[in-house]
């Protein structure tokens, strides 16, 4: 059902919800659809002190998917003000009836709930008119919308991932994992009467993991029979390498039904390149041939995101598991830029089947080929270092995840041949069953020129975040930005393998830059070095990327002689 009966719609800049920021007399009233699918969507801001949390509630009418019909809510702060600090948070994840689920600590907060707690959101609950701030103070909270689950623990926890509502019933369950290698799954009725948590390491029982590492992923896959979803993780080995993805299967209360450790093997190729990490770097004879598994370090259990390893199926109905390897760099674990994408395909109790998805080479120049439509090499992937010039040096590649039809997506560095410089891309990996291998195609970039749904203005993808400073970004590509099933749930029977209705949505942080004065220039007022004047608009977004054709825009890329208004500077 949807969330509003009607939505305000309008075609012309200027438009929009905000009361003074915009004109709200440009904006139509549009009933709601009568058929209509539903997803959750959330993201962190920060920024000084301020440190807030926001989200949407969206969906679309399936006979008409590229329109989405958007509740936007305001899911948590940590201040009556920007100056305001009584909570440190991060996310988290969310499920499609709104439930957000967000990691809350102290750290240099004041007037804050002690510890590590968990708290969970629901969007469509929430009183517009009241600011949902986490403190120590119950009056602070917006009461009947949040459930605060882990109170005060003194074991530090990552970030939540959750079962959800329509698996587990009720109000969902959150799912975590904490630094004693537990698996913390609960739920509550607000921050008052007592909360229901079990925490406990089934998840890895009898198996030869030593610890746990990263944040626990959520897949509605059915991997274990009598599960209805599957958790995963990264796992360490004796000497501490993060050498093996954990998977289990989860009843709807949340208990774990079975297990398995997927450890990546000494060898491991990609059949459709010929590409062999071990004999690429010179790793043989060494304690990793093939690399580790990586994305779990820095500030990442703390702020997100979920998660480092992807669980999906392919239309055979066998299982897959992902993770993003780096080669070994003791200097700079996860802020180099050598990285690669493995894959694995198995069935409890069978062997399990390695591939490398995709990689970089040693050079750093010429990884993965892109392809085009018909197959053709049209560019490859590339270090972020090549990139940026160096600063940052990596990671290069996000984290990874799975569409409905075992395809995988993911972020990376590309150089394309026909264009001079390299951009950030979003990829997508094309499943190829028979060969066990996947083979690339560029999605989305930076410098993409997309029409405005509702502004009448163009806007150009101006940056995609990969890494900070020293690890990657919390802001980055993680599984849980894919949705891990088809367009609408429609079975992939019939479908080809590279059809768009294998994707059930995706959502990717971005900046973009509207062209306000129609003169295609595209100018951020507000970046460093730019143009003040610009009447140009740029913004943080989540884009969404769904099945659905939209308008293509080719302009022209002229760099002088602007004319406001006349696109192509007048050509």
């Amino acid at each position: 059902t949807p969330n509003a009966q009607q939505y305000a719609s309008w075609t012309q800049a200027g438009g929009g919800v905000h009361p003074t920021n915009n004109n709200t007399g440009l904006n139509t009233a549009v009933n709601a659809p009568a058929t209509y699918t539903q997803f959750g969507v959330v993201a962190a801001d920060f920024g000084g002190n301020s440190n807030t949390v926001f989200g949407a509630v969206a969906g679309f009418d399936p006979n008409n998917p590229t329109r989405l019909f958007v509740s936007r809510y305001m899911v948590a702060s940590n201040g009556a003000s920007a100056a305001g600090n009584t909570a440190q948070v991060g996310i988290g994840s969310v499920d499609a009836n709104g439930n957000a689920y967000i990691r809350q600590d102290d750290f240099g907060a004041t007037g804050a709930p002690s510890g590590n707690n968990l708290w969970r959101v629901n969007m469509p609950a929430r009183d517009p008119n009241k600011n949902n701030q986490i403190s120590a103070l119950l009056t602070d909270r917006d009461q009947p919308a949040t459930d605060w689950i882990v109170r005060n623990s003194t074991t530090t926890h990552g970030t939540p991932s959750n079962i959800p509502a329509q698996i587990a019933g009720g109000r969902g369950l959150v799912m975590g994992a904490n630094f004693s290698n537990q698996l913390v799954r609960g739920t509550a009725n607000g921050s008052v009467a007592a909360p229901t948590v079990v925490a406990d390491s089934t998840h890895i029982a009898g198996l030869g993991v030593a610890n746990t590492r990263g944040t626990v992923s959520f897949s509605p896959a059915v991997v274990f029979p009598g599960s209805v979803g599957t958790g995963s993780m990264l796992g360490y080995n004796a000497n501490s390498d993060a050498d093996r993805i954990l998977v289990w299967g989860l009843n709807a209360a949340g208990n774990v039904t079975a297990n398995a450790e997927l450890v990546l093997p000494a060898t491991i190729q990609d059949p459709c390149t010929g590409f062999d990490p071990t004999v690429a770097y010179g790793l043989a004879g060494t304690p990793l041939p093939i690399g580790a598994f990586t994305h779990y370090f820095s500030q990442t259990p703390f702020r997100g995101g979920n998660g480092q390893t992807a669980l999906g199926r392919d239309p055979q109905g066998r299982s897959l598991a992902a993770g993003v390897v780096s080669y070994p760099d003791p200097t700079s674990p996860d802020g180099q830029p050598f990285q690669s994408i493995y894959v694995a395909r198995f069935a409890p109790g069978a062997p399990v089947e390695w591939t490398v998805a995709a990689h970089l080479d040693p050079s750093l120049l010429a990884g993965k080929p892109i392809e085009d439509g018909n197959g053709a090499t049209i560019g490859n992937l590339i270090g972020l270092n090549i990139l940026t010039g160096g600063t940052p040096f990596g990671p290069t590649i996000s984290g990874v995840g799975f569409d409905g039809a075992g395809n995988i997506w993911f972020v990376a560095p590309v150089q394309i041949t026909s264009e001079p410089f390299p951009k950030t891309a979003l990829i997508r990996g094309v499943y190829d069953a028979q060969n066990f291998c996947y083979r690339l195609e560029l999605v989305a970039s930076r410098g993409q020129i997309v029409a405005g749904a509702n502004s009448g203005r163009n806007y150009r993808i101006n940056f995609i975040e990969i890494a900070d400073s020293n690890s990657i970004s919390s802001g980055a590509f993680w599984s849980s930005n894919v949705s891990g099933a088809t367009f609408n749930n429609i079975s992939t029977a019939g479908l080809d393998q590279d059809d768009p209705r294998t994707l059930g949505g995706l959502v990717l942080s971005a900046e973009i830059i509207y062209d306000v004065d129609m003169d295609n220039d595209f100018e951020d007022p507000t970046s460093a070095g730019g143009n003040p004047l610009s009447l140009d608009e740029s913004y943080a977004a989540l884009l969404y990327v769904g099945a659905g054709s939209v308008q293509q825009v080719c302009e022209p890329d002229l760099t002088t002689g602007a004319i406001a208004g006349q696109p192509g500077y007048g050509v």
